[in-house]
């Protein structure tokens, strides 16, 4: 089957989904059958820390974000945090913000996804359009991104700003502390060649990327050329979201590692809130036991499953 023939059968079945909100029979039984696996690894009480920092920056006035006066600001787990830069790139609709956090003790940059309203349209475009390994990853050997994700990272303000933050961040806090790279969705993906940028330009040490539904952003090369430099990365992807499963791993795209696949049981907590099996992947970045082997396809379809993660729903909204 050609290339343009997989195009088909890629937006074929996402704009099935979209439509049906589709879920295979597969993807209940793993759901029913997988047990909480590799603990350790994945610290859920912390995950939340990371949840609300991602939910700050989808706010769409950066002043409240610079004054931390938004409505998630206030929140216990991000309330003590010290903003040093909050970052717009008009023109492609990039936000991002850093900062130090007292209680982790880490320096934070952290990556808007596309915006909720932009969102379905967002997503077919992923599908449909945009979908060619088209750049080799600077000084690798094999490793190949898409292109349009890491251009926006690379070629725009956004870059000259995060290093420059990461330097007044280190003069004023000192050099010791931990640097967590994390963003949602499209911010995800910009997290991930933030975190690279970091390592190789920076030789930062102490470092973790930590990304909320996530895109596939490059090849099986990249995979294996990211991981050969960063060895602490967490991609968390919840349920059947939709978003993880994109751009198809049949068109040559592979995930970095490693992923926790956070599933709603079927149970409630006291509070109401859904009971979550938080299930650590193998280091493959692609285990079939985990959410690239839970949908027809290999493509989930949930929108609303990329809204929420580990409880917490992704807005600037109290």
């Amino acid at each position: 089957m050609g290339f343009k023939s997989w195009q088909r059968v890629a937006a074929v079945a996402v704009l099935l989904g979209l439509c049906l909100g589709l879920r295979s029979a597969q993807a209940k039984a793993l759901v029913e059958d997988k047990g909480d696996v590799g603990a350790g690894i994945f610290d859920l009480e912390y995950g939340k820390y990371v949840v609300d920092y991602n939910t700050v920056v989808y706010c769409p006035d950066g002043s409240q974000i610079e004054t931390w006066s938004c409505p998630v600001c206030n929140k216990t787990r991000v309330k003590d945090f010290k903003v040093d830069e909050v970052i717009h790139e008009f023109e492609l609709n990039i936000q991002a913000y850093t900062g130090y956090s007292p209680t982790l003790d880490a320096f934070l940059f952290v990556f808007r996804g596309t915006k909720s309203d932009d969102m379905r349209n967002w997503i077919i475009d992923l599908s449909v359009l945009e979908l060619d390994l088209d750049l080799p990853y600077p000084h690798s050997d094999g490793a190949k991104v898409h292109g349009g994700f890491y251009r926006t990272y690379a070629t725009t303000n956004v870059r000259v700003m995060i290093l420059q933050s990461w330097e007044r961040l280190r003069a004023k806090y000192g050099t010791d502390k931990k640097v967590i790279v994390t963003g949602h969705s499209l911010g995800g993906a910009l997290a991930t060649f933030c975190a690279l940028d970091l390592k190789l330009q920076h030789n930062e040490t102490n470092l973790q990327l930590y990304t909320l539904g996530s895109p596939r952003v490059g090849n099986e090369g990249f995979f294996k050329f990211f991981h050969s430099w960063i060895g602490d990365s967490i991609r968390v992807v919840h349920s059947y979201d939709i978003v993880p499963s994109l751009p198809p791993p049949f068109l040559g795209y592979h995930h970095i590692a490693r992923e926790v696949w956070s599933v709603e049981t079927g149970k409630k907590q006291r509070d109401g809130l859904p009971v979550l099996r938080n299930t650590i992947c193998d280091d493959s970045g692609e285990d079939h036991n985990c959410s690239d082997g839970a949908c027809m396809f290999s493509i989930c379809t949930s929108i609303p499953d990329h809204m929420t993660y580990l409880n917490i729903e992704i807005t600037c909204e109290t």
